[in-house]
């Protein structure tokens, strides 16, 4: 991917870890160690202050501010308000002194800093020892955490520890109404009620000063001081003051319960809203700190148990995933149908909070086999929402839903015009979200009750916004941008038209259903949207007349009219200083070329896989993936999942590594803003999708796994049909399925349809035709041709023989004695065999001299590429040369070290076209020689090759020896039929 991992955390399965405190990158780790459970979030910041670079945010699933766009020219469609995800009140907040100093560690020594989270408890742990400027040592450590079992409580444990001698600390603990809302830094919070000592609670109500909704927010303290401690009160900061005595080499704590009430409806009165909120304090506020630790507990072990993906064999990789899937049902797990997934959750401001069309293409599926109850709650979200799709559609004098580009509310905020306006493949989206969760769950309460009607909404938008072209007569959309985001105004956008088409079949299907099965209902869906029969008879026609943009002779579907004649920029001879180039770039350029940001026909092919054959996969893929900036983090998933499916274990497992670190190790350099939470669901459709080999859109789930290299095996689990749990665990000789007790499912693995019950069916995979490929040494990996010639010409011209580069050329794979008799051939005399021992060893000594000079930068081109795809792939590669100087020159170019097995004319009686060489290797391999590729460049190792029953790719000088299976002019120029061959992706080649 050419970026940097930033690597300071700690490599642990289960747990992320800062040992030691890095301020440089203070910002990003509050992202990393953000924590929430679906209704609030909370950033990683320090509860005691911090005076260094920091955001600290705390928000509310729903709770926003709005306002009216300003623009400086406005025209019919721009959007009217804007929203934003506000930053709410800071219920952490804590100030704590001891002899005079105010803890703050950017000014104050401390040592001892670890700052952790354990994934299995979902608990936010920091301890540090703290050395006042007077000498006080005090051992401090905080706890916290939102409440997953109960969603409206978030809890604090602070502990104190005098090391030294006996002190006092004060500490002021409270509520805090004053944040920054850090991107339009402004402080939107006003607190109205307060309440300072009711029943040892501490209360306030704020609200926001443009949207009006409120926020109710409690707390009360326990512990080990005495006392109430005093109360204090200032405009937008509540809390009380506790006195700690804090005795030598004992540990002191004050545990703080919080909990919290939002309200959106302005037209209830403030006592109302706080007679609510004191009766969700009636209801919960006597769980203690301890007794939450054990829920929150109990429910990430139930999480665990149901949702884990489990690595073997690669703990980087596992604690990524981990990572992602914490994440996703911190951000949303299905408690409330009005939430729903905001690009970076709730774990900062960036994206202003809002949900973009990434939920139904990306998270969906996540949802769908991890929790199919918040899948069909994130559809009854869009469905609460239609009302706002339909008022974006009128906006542009069009019937039927316009779903909004980003939206918290229902309606369009975007004020990206070009986004905003014209990225109409949104709603169709949302249609695929509505037939995708159908498809898998057969709910077919909601599909009749509310899917069927935003599939209708949607294709009524698409008719109608649509055109027929006067040229093709083909119907499709001018004027639109598609996922791929850096092209504007094009006209008829493969993804676009492809999923158009979708929505009117998903419309009709349903609807045809419907009124077989369904009458009445089908009657009153009619009369509610004034359906009639000619509008579906125009949907027929428009589906049927689509325009694909398929180009039928190259078998590659142009991502939107002229893109294939667009100028070409080779992305990576981008320089690295202009990257992001959304960024670096002046806007127009953007816009100007072949380069795209992420998948667009691309997208479309992995969402339908069932549809496209391995050689259409191929042919758009090998045109796309080199013209993809993956600016956009949802980029490298599909990337991933497509390469494996083209059997490109490599790629796609590199792939799958950066995203799955991709906030870890902020390869953006923008985790600091918050998590890529929606990207998230994209790395477990790796490890499900691209390594599990799954298939969705077909009939019946299918499987085609494998093990990625170093990995010893992988396993996830599926939530199929009703109630049914698929277990999968694929290793390195076999993969496993297996339902739970009582239940079955008809799955297909490797082509072949299976019944799996609660006893587990072990399925191998397909054997690999070649598992091995030998090179031969000189002309294939490294040329040492001139060292040759000119040391067998010395040794001609001290003898008075002549010879030529032809000459030289019959020499080409043949042992030293065997071209020894070439060069003889025009001698005038004869030599005894002594004699042309010395010849031989003299010449040796001459060569040997010469490769004093050989380096790696003598490696050929593609060499050293081609190695690595195999070796990234599970396949072995060797060393078959007749060369006794091989040891010496692999080590001299660095590869003494890189090969399975190595075999030269020391390890040999017979050289080539003998194939002792070859089935030596293969043996060193534990391989038959029907398992093994030869690549040769001499006619002399292609007649071995083929000798030893092995298959051969000939390359350079013995290109065209007809014996050769394959051919090639380079290892440079290898087509992918090669390694399609080999058994990893490529399409077959033509027999020479």
């Amino acid at each position: 991917m050419g970026k940097t991992a930033k690597r300071y955390l700690d490599v642990d399965p289960w747990v992320i870890r800062e040992s030691g405190f890095h301020p440089e990158r203070a910002v990003a780790s509050e992202s990393i160690f953000a924590l929430a459970n679906e209704f609030m979030g909370v950033r990683g910041a320090f509860e005691e202050g911090y005076s260094g670079e920091g955001m600290p945010g705390f928000y509310f699933n729903g709770i926003y501010e709005k306002g009216v766009h300003r623009y400086s020219t406005k025209f019919k469609g721009f959007a009217e308000q804007w929203t934003f995800m506000v930053n709410a009140v800071d219920w952490l907040y804590t100030r704590i002194v001891v002899d005079g100093e105010q803890l703050d560690l950017a000014r104050c020594r401390h040592d001892d800093f670890v700052r952790q989270v354990d994934m299995r408890r979902g608990i936010l742990e920091r301890s540090f020892v703290w050395t006042t400027r007077a000498g006080s040592q005090i051992r401090v450590a905080f706890e916290r955490f939102p409440s997953m079992s109960c969603l409206c409580m978030g809890f604090q444990r602070i502990s104190l520890e005098a090391i030294n001698a006996d002190i006092s600390a004060e500490l002021r603990i409270g509520l805090d109404f004053s944040t920054e809302y850090h991107l339009r830094q402004s402080r939107p919070w006003r607190i109205g009620r307060r309440s300072l000592d009711a029943d040892g609670w501490v209360a306030a109500l704020g609200r926001t000063q443009s949207s009006g909704h409120r926020l109710f927010s409690a707390f009360r303290l326990s512990g080990d001081f005495s006392g109430t401690g005093d109360v204090f009160s200032e405009e937008n900061l509540v809390g009380k003051v506790i006195r700690l005595p804090l005795k030598m080499g004992q540990v002191s704590r004050i545990d703080k319960t919080v909990v919290h009430h939002s309200e959106k409806d302005i037209a209830l009165d403030d006592g109302t809203v706080c007679d609510e909120g004191y009766g969700r304090l009636a209801r919960y506020g006597s769980l203690s700190y301890d007794e939450a630790v054990v829920a929150q507990e109990r429910y990430w072990k139930e999480a665990w148990a149901r949702h884990d993906v489990v690595i073997e064999g690669d703990d980087e990789n596992q604690q990524g995933f981990r990572f992602c899937i914490f994440h996703l049902y911190q951000t949303y797990h299905g408690a409330d149908p009005r939430y729903n997934v905001g690009a970076k959750g709730l774990t900062g401001e960036h994206y202003w909070g809002v949900t973009w069309w990434d939920t139904e293409t990306y998270c969906l599926p996540f949802y769908i086999f991890n929790n199919p109850m918040a899948a069909r709650n994130l559809l009854a979200y869009r469905y609460r929402t239609l009302p706002g799709a339909r008022k974006r559609a009128r906006d542009f004098h069009l019937p039927g839903a316009r779903y909004p580009m980003c939206t918290i509310d229902g309606e369009e905020v975007c004020d990206v015009w070009q986004h905003g306006d014209l990225e109409i493949h949104v709603s169709a989206a949302v249609a695929y979200g509505v037939w995708k969760y159908h498809h898998l769950t057969r709910d077919d309460e909601f599909l009749y009750g509310q899917g069927v009607e935003i599939l209708v909404e949607v294709a009524r938008f698409y008719a109608a916004r649509g055109s027929w072209g006067q040229l093709t007569g083909e119907f499709g959309f001018w004027g639109v941008m598609g996922p791929d985001e850096m092209h504007l105004m094009v006209n008829n956008n493969a993804y676009t038209n492809f999923m158009a088409k979708k929505c009117f079949e998903w419309a009709l299907g349903v609807l045809a259903v419907m009124a077989e099965t369904r009458a009445s209902c089908y009657r009153d869906l009619c009369d509610l949207l004034s359906l009639r029969d000619e509008e579906l008879c125009d949907w027929r026609l428009k589906a049927d007349r689509m325009a694909l943009m398929l180009d039928k002779g190259s078998g590659i579907y142009e991502q939107h009219e002229g893109f294939f004649n667009l100028p070409h920029i080779d992305y990576s001879h981008i320089p690295d200083d202009q990257f992001p180039v959304q960024k670096k770039w002046p806007y127009v350029d953007l816009f100007r070329y072949d380069l795209i940001k992420q998948p667009d026909v691309l997208l479309f092919m992995f969402l339908f896989g069932t549809e496209f054959s391995g050689d259409d996969l191929r042919r758009n893929f090998e045109y796309y993936e080199p013209r993809c900036s993956h600016e956009s983090s949802l980029s490298p998933a599909i990337h991933s999942i497509l390469a494996a499916r083209l059997g490109d274990a490599g790629k796609s497992f590199e792939y799958a590594r950066y995203a799955s670190r991709l906030d870890l190790d902020d390869y953006n350099n923008n985790t600091w803003e918050g998590l890529h939470v929606t990207s998230m669901a994209g790395t477990w459709m790796n490890l499900v999708y691209g390594f599990g080999g799954m298939r969705s859109d077909g009939d019946l789930l299918s499987f085609d796994p494998f093990c990625p290299p170093g990995w010893e095996a992988f396993s996830f689990r599926l939530c199929i049909g009703e109630k049914g749990v698929l277990s999968v665990r694929v290793g390195r000789e076999e993969s496993s399925f297996m339902m739970g007790k009582g239940t079955h499912a008809s799955i297909v693995v490797y082509g072949n349809e299976l019944v799996v019950g609660d006893k587990e069916v072990r399925v191998k995979p397909p054997s690999r035709g070649i598992e091995a490929v030998i090179f031969d040494l000189d002309g294939v990996i490294v040329s040492t041709d001139k060292c040759h010639y000119l040391a067998w010409r010395r040794l001609a011209d001290e003898e008075g023989i002549p010879f030529s580069a032809e000459d030289n050329e019959r020499c080409r794979g043949v042992s030293r004695m065997g071209s020894l008799e070439i060069v003889l051939e025009k001698s005038t005399r004869a030599y005894s065999s002594e004699e042309k021992q010395e010849m031989a060893e003299r010449k040796n000594a001459y060569y040997v001299d010469m490769l004093k000079e050989i380096s790696p930068d003598d490696i050929l081109p593609g060499a050293m590429e081609f190695i690595n795809v195999l070796k990234k792939n599970g396949i072995k590669v060797a060393v078959g040369s007749s060369s006794r100087n091989s040891p010496r020159i692999l080590e001299q170019i660095g590869l003494g070290k890189m090969f399975d097995a190595t075999v030269d004319g020391n390890d040999i009686s017979r050289s080539k076209p003998d194939p002792e060489v070859f089935l030596t290797a293969a043996e060193r391999l534990g391989l038959p020689a029907q398992k093994c590729l030869v690549v040769e460049d001499a006619d002399a190792g292609v007649d071995a090759a083929v000798a030893a029953g092995m298959k051969c790719l000939a390359i350079g000088s013995a290109v065209s020896n007809n014996k050769a299976d394959f051919s090639a002019t380079s290892l440079q120029a290898i087509p992918s039929g090669v390694l399609d061959f080999i058994g990893i992706p490529g399409t077959v080649l033509k027999k020479v």
